[in-house]
């Protein structure tokens, strides 16, 4: 009985070598737990899509509550742009019947 019990610890200690080593199954890879999330390159970055924004993280990567941080404060900028910038159309927009959103000579 106590060559048993030597023989399934030193097994066990063995397989914690070889595991911790790299060789063997090991943990297996991490999956992450949702699809990575991109901004779109086929039109205009709306604060929705900041927000909706994920990155992926590795062993050593960011910081996800800075990345989160940074985020939020791209999404609100975006967000105050646009604001602006259709605060500023909306004179032209209401002397060009075109709609086009450029002023007139006239």
């Amino acid at each position: 009985m106590f060559w048993l019990q030597v023989l399934v610890a030193l097994g066990v200690v063995l397989g914690t070598v070889l595991v911790a080593g790299g060789r063997g199954d090991g943990l297996g890879r991490l999956s992450p737990d949702r699809p990575p999330a991109r901004l779109p390159a086929d039109r205009s970055v709306q604060p929705e899509d900041v927000h909706a924004l994920r990155l992926g993280v590795g062993l050593r990567g960011y910081r996800m509550v800075e990345v989160d941080d940074a985020l939020d404060l791209l999404a609100g900028e975006l967000a105050r742009r646009d604001e602006e910038i259709a605060r500023l159309r909306r004179p032209f927009e209401a002397h060009d019947p075109t709609g086009a959103g450029e002023p007139t000579d006239g």
